[in-house]
């Protein structure tokens, strides 16, 4: 379950069922007077919820309202829950997940695109370097496209035997690759950087 960042909303916890049966809902579960109730935020610590707004919901036995703050959904990642009232009921736990405004409303918003529908995503252009031997998977698309698609590309065989491979603009060479061709066999050496 998702939380948007920052959100100070209401969220359900549920259901509190009789600690002696395990079945029969309750109604009466107070934060004030539980014997705990804390939110742990990933790894940063535990936060005391004991004052927060908690509410039962009308018709849906069991299950409360707990109105958030800003104090367990200003921090990205994990948010734990627990609230235990041993003389009344069996604990509650629930995990939910805090992230990013953008992020939820590509989900969640009314009419939102969600993701890949409308997002457009740049990657930047090759500089004047030796490519990595494990490129990230961003970096391995932008040389494919560089050398195979878009950029100039330039193969001498006037005594420097090189392919040489532009920027976007077409006027430095980012890198290079020796060339060889001897008994019928033509071999491109491994990428190194621009002259």
């Amino acid at each position: 379950m998702f939380i948007r960042q920052n959100d100070t909303g209401k969220i359900a916890l549920g259901p509190a069922v009789a600690i002696g049966d395990g079945y029969t809902t309750i109604t009466t579960l107070d934060l004030s007077t539980a014997d705990s109730a804390y939110a742990r935020l990933g790894d940063d610590g535990v936060i005391d919820i004991s004052g927060y707004t908690f509410a039962a919901i009308a018709t849906m036995d069991g299950l409360y309202d707990l109105t958030l703050q800003t104090g367990i959904t200003d921090t990205i990642g994990p948010l734990d829950i627990m609230i235990e009232d041993v003389s009344l009921c069996l604990p509650i736990y629930q995990r939910f997940y805090v992230v990013e405004e953008t992020v939820y409303d590509a989900l969640f918003a009314t009419s939102s695109a969600g993701f890949g529908a409308t997002a457009t995503i740049t990657m930047s252009a090759l500089t004047q370097t030796t490519p990595p031997a494990t490129p990230t998977p961003d970096e391995a698309a932008m040389y494919l496209y560089t050398e195979l698609v878009r950029n100039k590309v330039i193969t001498s065989t006037d005594g420097t035997d090189f392919k040489y491979v532009y920027n976007n603009a077409g006027d430095t060479v980012i890198y290079k690759k020796s060339i060889a061709d001897a008994a019928s066999v033509f071999t491109v050496g491994t990428a190194e950087t621009g002259p």
